[in-house]
């Protein structure tokens, strides 16, 4: 699995367990599960937005890497960029993480 789908599933596992928390949150006063939720979604939209900036091109016109960050096939880091791996850093544990082959260090 290549590292944005992985994000992608990651990202729709957190807003599962957001929508699972709001229902279950009746303790909760009304307008901080609101807020929470309000906010998680945003966060939510805004990875989904920082990984399709940081999209990896390949082979367009030679280079192969994330455009975004001018990292090709032709420097030490390639793709993922630090960007994607910043993103994916919170999720090395997880079961579908292919022993963090997909981050470099």
């Amino acid at each position: 699995m290549d590292i944005a789908r992985f994000l992608l599933e990651r990202f729709a596992e957190d807003e599962a367990a957001l929508r699972t928390m709001s229902q279950d949150a009746a303790h909760a006063p009304p307008a901080t599960i609101r807020i929470r939720a309000d906010r998680a979604r945003a966060e939510a939209a805004a990875k989904r937005e920082i990984l399709a900036l940081h999209e990896c091109a390949n082979d367009v016109w030679g280079f192969t890497g994330c455009l975004t960050c001018g990292n090709g096939a032709d420097s030490t880091d390639g793709y993922p960029c630090p960007t994607i791996r910043a993103l994916a850093a919170v999720y090395a544990k997880h079961p579908d993480d292919e022993a963090g082959s997909r981050r470099q260090t």
